[in-house]
């Protein structure tokens, strides 16, 4: 087995490079569901934090703009007239003195227990708490004091000059929360969601109750304003002289300080509204679908476009026919349909943090990212382009969760540690095979009966390539491949064969046995075939570096790259707007698009022969089981020959190449049925393909 460092047939071209990555132009209005954390108003601006970052927008026009790309909980979002504070649990706190537009880290404060809340008091103290103790900055969050006594993980608010909290019952202290006051404890059990005060009226919100004091917080009284057990409250505010409770199915408000409650607004009296805000245009409120605009009372509400997919950790992408499909945190899957420009959106499972994904034709299969190595036994088969998914399970007795999986025809097929599993939607069975202790690194189904694998031989040093038949279990040693890191991906259909290691593109021309070199960048994130035919291919770095490869060359690659702030975690290659596009899936920063017309290759050793020079003459001989091959190339150094069935599948291909020049090849037929077959010839960058007749 020979591994051949052959750079020298390597070409390298630095195209000119017109065109740049943009971003996908999901349609505004069809968004993904996206985690809604918290919504405030300044002066002039709407601010929203969600689980996919920081967006504002200003009033005058109600377009939002990213403003951090903080992922992850949120204690605490608080705004002065002019200034905005984010503050994370472990105490990170950020601040934006442009009314929410852009975010700056400002300051940190030390917790055990993580913070759980905080308020602005309208001395313009700031006050913030743990489950112990309360911290304030009287310098508008650049430092933090605490000294507090008798404070036990309680929802703090704003009282008059003072400050109170919620906590087995109503406590208040007039000393900065230094100490704390127990007002009453009758009826009150934990913490509640949310706290509104104004003069003596005192409204919290728990998650199946409300408790109303019209006192200054010396008695309660408790109301159940949707009156069901198939709701919950999770904040409360007091505007005006009106009380707006948020529930998970709905506004309600109460303009008789909590004696009579109502359901409020069409297009949102069925989805979770956690937060609402009075503005200079009307109220806004938040709900699991974005913010929502209310221009006036009794208007009906709009939902606002959010631009979600610039915060989206989109951590796969591939192609399907006119579709791109991304997987993105949490769990949703998105479909844009590239001939109308589309897009629509579907949770797998809200549980997933991550999802990954591979396409092949109709067939699409996706698994959840599971970091735990015990986590998670599903992955989900689709026929239909990634537009419904069937729901499996891996076989018993698979340990490790699913590191890689492909797509193939009908078939889905899964690494899981030193396990491979296929699907066979076809008969619905599931098989798998297994390596001693030895996990893999790579998959692929070469044809209908092999699989080709490879892994890491930590013992051996080296990369080793091998094929396992599916009937009888035989396994074939293909190469042992001196490389310092593993292959990651594997292609293994036509005359070429690819192989994507972390720094390499190696390529194999007779079907595994020897390698060579095609291309080395630093941090390549993925490798997949173009739709333009020609056994052509697109290598991505993980910073936006394109690097176009046909019949086993490097024949041009781009110079520039995304933004600093970008990394590519994987690309597809599809026809949008009849343009071969690459699909770049990236970190916190959406779906890139950018045309394959920016490459301009390179001419090739063959740059005076021509495709219409090549002739091909089969000559099956079913008596001897022998299939005849005369091309005649001229000008062409060397040729490769392949068979495919039906399904493009490698059913022979020739082992070594030959001179273009009147070249012979014998086929063996023996375990090829009848029917149709397809002849591939590639010489230089010329591919050229004639269909066979087999009778037997």
């Amino acid at each position: 087995m020979r591994f051949l460092m052959s750079a020298a047939a390597i070409i390298l071209s630095v195209c000119s490079t017109a065109a740049q990555w943009t971003q996908y132009p999901f349609h505004p209005k069809q968004q993904v569901t996206i985690g809604m954390l918290a919504l405030a108003a300044t002066s002039s601006t709407i601010v929203a934090a969600t689980t996919d970052g920081v967006v504002a927008a200003s009033l005058n026009d109600l377009v939002f703009k990213r403003a951090t790309p903080f992922v992850g909980d949120l204690a605490a979002l608080l705004v002065s007239q002019d200034t905005v504070w984010l503050v994370t649990p472990k105490g990170e706190v950020l601040q934006s003195i442009d009314k929410g537009l852009s975010f700056q880290s400002l300051s940190s404060i030390v917790t055990e227990s993580g913070i759980t809340c905080g308020i602005l008091h309208p001395s313009g103290t700031l006050y913030l708490a743990d489950a112990n103790r309360v911290y304030r900055s009287i310098d508008q969050g650049r430092s933090w004091q605490s000294d507090t006594l008798a404070y036990r993980n309680g929802k703090l608010a704003n009282y008059g000059p003072d400050i109170c909290c919620m906590q087995e019952g109503f406590s208040v202290s007039t000393d900065e929360g230094r100490t704390w006051n127990e007002r009453s404890k009758s009826g009150l059990t934990g913490s509640p969601n949310s706290i509104a005060i104004k003069d003596s009226l005192v409204v919290t919100a728990y998650s199946t109750l409300i408790f109303v004091s019209r006192d200054a917080g010396t008695t309660w009284t408790r109301y159940d304003p949707a009156n069901s057990f198939n709701r919950s409250y999770s904040t409360v505010s007091i505007i005006d002289t009106t009380i707006y409770l948020c529930s998970s199915t709905g506004l309600f408000v109460s303009v008789d300080k909590g004696a009579t409650w109502d359901q409020y607004g069409s297009h949102v009296d069925s989805i979770f509204v956690t937060n609402v805000v009075p503005t200079q245009r009307g109220l806004m409120c938040i709900g699991t679908s974005g913010v929502y605009h209310q221009p006036e009372q009794g208007a009906p509400w709009e939902l606002l476009e959010i631009p979600a997919h610039a915060f989206r950790i989109t951590s796969d992408v591939t192609a399907s026919g006119s579709d791109v499909i991304t997987m993105s945190s949490p769990g949703v899957k998105v479909r844009a349909d590239l001939t109308i420009g589309g897009v629509s959106a579907e949770t797998l499972d809200s549980t997933f943090s991550r999802n990954s994904l591979r396409a092949d034709g109709s067939v699409v299969v996706a698994w959840p990212y599971q970091p735990r190595s015990n986590a998670g036994s599903e992955f989900y088969f689709s026929t239909d382009y990634g537009r419904t998914f069937e729901k499996h399970y891996l076989p018993a007795g698979t340990i490790s969760p699913i590191s890689q999986a492909f797509a193939s025809q009908y078939r889905a097929i899964l690494i899981c540690g030193n396990q491979v599993v296929l699907y066979d939607n076809t008969t619905r069975t599931i098989s798998n095979y297994e390596r001693d202790n030895i996990p893999f690194s790579a998959i692929y189904t070469a044809n209908e009966n092999s699989i080709i694998y490879a892994f890491a031989d930590v013992l051996a040093g080296d990369v080793k390539l091998q094929s396992i038949d599916r009937t009888s279990g035989r396994v074939t040693l293909l190469s042992q491949l001196p490389i310092d890191h593993p292959i990651y991906q594997l292609s293994c259909e036509g005359p070429i064969w690819y192989a994507r290691t972390k720094h390499s593109v190696i390529a194999s021309t007779d079907q595994g046995y020897t390698w060579s070199t095609v291309l080395t960048s630093n941090s390549l994130a993925d490798l997949r075939r173009s739709p333009d035919g020609n056994f052509t291919f697109v290598a991505a770095s993980s910073t936006g570096k394109l690097m176009l490869i046909r019949n086993g060359r490097l024949v041009a690659e781009t110079i520039d790259s995304l933004t600093d702030d970008n990394t590519i975690t994987a690309i597809a290659v599809g026809k949008y707007n009849d343009i071969s596009t690459v699909f770049a899936g990236t970190v916190g920063r959406g779906l890139w698009t950018r045309p394959l017309t920016d490459f301009v290759s390179s001419a090739s050793d063959d740059s005076d022969a021509t495709t219409s020079m090549i002739k091909i003459q089969c000559s099956p001989q079913p008596a001897t089981d022998i299939l005849n091959i005369i091309i005649d190339a001229p000008g062409f150094k060397t040729v490769h020959v392949s068979i495919q069935n039906v399904l493009g599948m490698v059913m022979w291909s020739s082992n070594q190449s030959k001179h273009g020049d009147s070249t012979n090849f014998t086929v063996p037929t023996s375990h090829l049925a009848s029917g149709f077959y397809c002849c591939t010839i590639v010489a230089g960058e010329a591919v050229v393909s004639q269909p066979i007749l087999l009778s037997k």
